[in-house]
C-alpha cells in the first residue's frame, strides 16, 4: 500500500510538471528598427520595402538631442525633420531622445523636472506634426550614464514617467547590465540592451569596435535575470575609420558599399585607398588607410546565439536593428534580415 501511494504521488507530481510545461507562456517578438538619420526628409523605396516586407511593427525615431550649453542649460537641438505619411511607416512610433552624459554636471533636481516637461512637450508636438497616423505609447531615453551621474539621470526618468503617462524605456549598455549593483537600475518600464559598440573606435586597432564576440562574451557568461524587462538592439551598420600618415583623421559612414571599389584589402579589417578621392569633407590620397568595420550575417548570428543562451526574457520583447538606412540594408538579403528576427523565437 505504501509503495502504491509513493507511485501515485510521483505520477501526480509528474502530471503537475507536464501541465506547467504545457501552459508556459509563449513569448512574442516585436520587430523594430531604429531611424537615426538627422537630415533626410523621406524614406527611400528600399527602406519602405524593408519595413513592409519584414513586417516591422515599431520604429524608434531619434526626435532630437539634448546637449549642455556654457551655462549648463539644456538645449534641445531638433534634428529630425520627417514628414512621412507613407503606408510603410509602422503603426507604433517611439520617440527616442539622445542625452549627452555631460549634461548632468552642475545641475539639480529642479533642472531635471524642467527638462522632463520640455522633452514631453517637444515629443508630443513632433509626433502630432510628423506621424499623425501612428500611436505614441512609449518614450525612450538614450544616455550612457555613469555612477556619478546616475542620481540626476534617474530623477529625469522618474519625472518623465510621472508626467508623460507613457511607457518609459531607456538604453542599457552591457556594463550596467552586468553590474547593476554598481551602476544602478534605471526607474523605467523597460530597458533596451545595446549589443554593439562594446569598445571605443580607437581602443583596439585589431578588433571590430562595432561587435566583437570576445568582448561580448564576458558580459553574458552566466544566465541571470535583469531587474527590468529587456528588449534587444543589434547592429547592421558599417563605417570606415580614416588614417593619413598613420594618424586617425575621421570616421565616415558611406552612403553605399561601392566605396570598396576604391579600396584594396590588406588584412581582415584594414584597407588601403588605391587612388586619390574625396569623400565628404575628407580628401584622401592613394596609400591612405581605412579600417572598414561591418557586421557579417554569420557574426550577428553567432552573437544572437550567445544572447539567447544567457538572457532571460520576462515577457514579450522587441528586437530592434540599428539602423534603418538604405546602405545598411543593401548588405543583406531580406531573408537574411528576417533570420535575425526569427533567431530569437523561443
Amino acid at each position: 500500500m505504501k509503495q502504491l501511494l509513493t507511485i501515485c504521488s510521483f505520477l501526480f507530481l509528474l502530471l503537475i510538471c507536464c501541465c506547467t510545461a504545457c501552459t508556459k507562456k509563449e513569448l512574442n517578438t516585436t520587430r523594430a528598427f531604429y531611424y537615426w538619420k538627422s537630415t533626410e526628409t523621406k524614406l527611400s523605396t528600399p527602406e519602405q520595402e524593408a519595413l513592409q516586407q519584414l513586417q516591422t511593427a515599431k520604429l524608434y525615431v531619434k526626435f532630437f538631442e539634448v546637449e549642455p550649453d556654457s551655462v549648463q542649460k539644456a538645449i534641445a537641438t531638433v534634428k529630425t525633420q520627417l514628414h512621412i505619411h507613407s503606408v510603410a511607416i509602422p503603426k507604433e512610433i517611439v520617440p527616442t531622445i539622445f542625452i549627452r552624459n555631460e549634461l548632468w554636471k552642475n545641475v539639480d533636481v529642479a533642472f531635471c523636472t524642467a527638462l522632463s516637461e520640455k522633452i514631453i512637450r517637444l515629443c508630443e508636438a513632433m509626433h502630432k506634426a510628423h506621424f499623425p497616423n501612428t500611436t505614441y505609447e512609449e518614450l525612450q531615453i538614450d544616455c550612457d550614464w555613469t555612477p556619478s551621474t546616475k542620481e540626476l539621470y534617474f530623477e529625469l526618468l522618474k519625472a518623465l514617467k510621472a508626467k508623460s503617462k507613457k511607457r518609459i524605456s531607456c538604453t542599457l549598455r552591457l556594463y550596467p547590465y552586468k553590474y547593476p549593483h554598481k551602476m544602478g537600475v534605471p526607474p523605467v518600464d523597460r530597458a533596451m540592451l545595446m549589443c554593439y559598440n562594446l569598445i571605443g573606435p580607437l581602443e583596439n586597432l585589431n578588433k571590430n569596435s562595432i561587435l566583437d564576440l570576445t568582448e561580448l562574451k564576458p558580459y553574458l557568461n552566466n544566465k541571470k535575470a535583469y531587474p527590468l524587462p529587456l528588449d534587444i538592439a543589434l547592429p547592421i551598420f558599417f563605417w570606415l575609420h580614416l588614417y593619413q600618415n598613420e594618424r586617425f583623421v575621421g570616421l565616415i559612414t558611406p552612403k553605399d558599399s561601392s566605396i570598396k571599389n576604391l579600396l584594396t584589402q590588406k588584412s581582415e579589417l584594414w584597407y588601403q585607398f588605391n587612388c586619390d578621392t574625396v569623400i565628404g569633407d575628407y580628401y584622401l590620397r592613394k596609400g591612405d588607410r581605412a579600417k572598414y568595420e561591418k557586421i557579417s550575417a554569420a557574426l550577428l548570428q553567432d552573437a544572437i546565439k550567445i544572447l539567447r543562451k544567457n538572457l532571460i526574457f520576462k515577457d514579450d520583447y522587441t528586437i530592434a536593428l540599428f539602423h534603418l538606412e538604405e546602405a545598411n540594408l543593401k548588405q543583406y538579403h531580406h531573408e537574411t534580415i528576417n533570420n535575425f528576427f526569427t533567431a530569437f523565437n523561443f
